[in-house]
């Protein structure tokens, strides 16, 4: 069903490869960071000339077909070129897919070439609280899969470290490309400024999966000791009740917003409505895609000193971040902010967005993968 690796794949800059990216098995159509980071690859991909698919759903359909993202639109697995004159790439975004993949044929998936790591699934998993048998399995499970690809590439330099101080795994196969941002995109909302959830306040943001790692209640609490502002909240998770009863426990109900999950579209407005964006994650943060696309946007950001968002937060690591998983501190960033303590020009944040592009993320990839 899927196109064979060929015994040789490796090639040279000249030649074109094909790539074909797999998922976590939820739909494309969905939103989150990952499917996010697999369309604008995709995409970016073509616009260079190099024939890119994504396998949408990894579940069989009703008519024992799969489902494949190519190209601007869904075809069926079966398009995808079968002799393509140049090496194919299977590009695999989640640690999981990669064995379900090889449990349908394992001699034809023996030499895969490229695991995206997007973060520790069995660590995430043990701050959701599961029980510690299922991490452990988690981990084993992890640790056993990230021996099987060539390459395994991961968005920071600290998602580096991880993979070869935690998993073990030889840092000749780790690459850290940090991720871009569709900067055009971006940029044809930051004019219209909206004020369409607060009015007449300072407007601070967020955008998360509403989970505890992300840190949601810190900012909550930290609206307790700067008041100078009103709070939105786009996004769902197993918090979003909690997170709604803490806000009322706590007498801030009626300056924070949460707005639940939006569409892509919806998402290109919030960000413009912004004074201020703010990430508050307090662990297992890779990179942290949303301060560039916040930055794409024209609006200044904020976050937590984690070292993969340092990373993202390019020039302004040091001036832009605070102490993760303290109320005070990021409560005297965002005053800071309010004051005139922390740069608020649009277009210096705009300016180290449009350097974090797609097009030299995919470069830098297909660098890697023709060495």
């Amino acid at each position: 069903m899927f196109p064979k690796f060929k015994k040789d794949y490796s090639f040279k800059l000249n030649n074109s490869p094909m790539f074909i990216h797999y998922g976590n098995g939820s739909s494309i159509r969905e939103h989150g960071g990952m499917q996010t980071v697999i369309k604008e690859m995709a995409v970016a991909q073509a616009k260079s000339g190099t024939k890119s698919y994504i396998v949408d759903c990894i579940t069989l359909t009703k008519n024992n077909k799969y489902e494949v993202f190519g190209s601007g639109k869904i075809v069926q697995v079966k398009s995808i070129p079968k002799n393509h004159d140049g090496p194919i790439i299977h590009y695999f975004h989640f640690c999981f897919t990669m064995l379900k993949i090889l449990s349908y044929n394992p001699l034809r998936y023996m030499n895969i070439n490229v695991l995206q790591f997007h973060g520790p699934w069995s660590a995430e998993s043990k701050i959701q609280g599961q029980g510690s048998i299922k991490v452990q399995l988690k981990f084993f499970l992890e640790k056993l899969i990230f021996r099987v690809p060539k390459i395994i590439i991961c968005a920071s330099e600290s998602f580096k470290s991880l993979l070869e101080n935690t998993y073990n795994v030889p840092a000749k196969k780790v690459y850290a490309v940090k991720l871009g941002v569709n900067f055009q995109s971006f940029q044809k909302a930051r004019t219209q400024k909206l004020r369409r959830y607060v009015q007449k306040h300072f407007v601070v943001g967020t955008i998360r999966r509403l989970e505890p790692r992300m840190g949601i209640d810190v900012l909550l609490r930290s609206m307790l000791l700067e008041t100078k502002f009103n709070l939105v909240i786009a996004g769902a998770g197993s918090q979003e009740r909690y997170l709604q009863d803490l806000a009322r426990s706590i007498g801030i109900q009626e300056r924070v917003k949460f707005l639940g999950k939006i569409s892509e579209t919806e998402k290109l407005n919030f960000y413009s409505s912004l004074d201020l964006f703010v990430l508050p994650s307090i662990a297992l943060e890779g990179f942290g895609l949303v301060i560039l696309e916040s930055m794409a946007s024209g609006v200044p950001v904020i976050a937590s000193n984690l070292p993969g968002i340092l990373e993202a937060l390019g020039p302004f690591a040091t001036s832009n971040s605070f102490e993760s998983n303290s109320e005070e501190a990021l409560a005297t960033s965002i005053k800071n902010f309010i004051d005139g303590k922390i740069e608020n020009d649009s277009y210096l944040y705009e300016e180290w967005a449009a350097i974090c592009s797609w097009k030299s993320v995919i470069n830098n990839i297909q660098n890697i993968v023709a060495q």
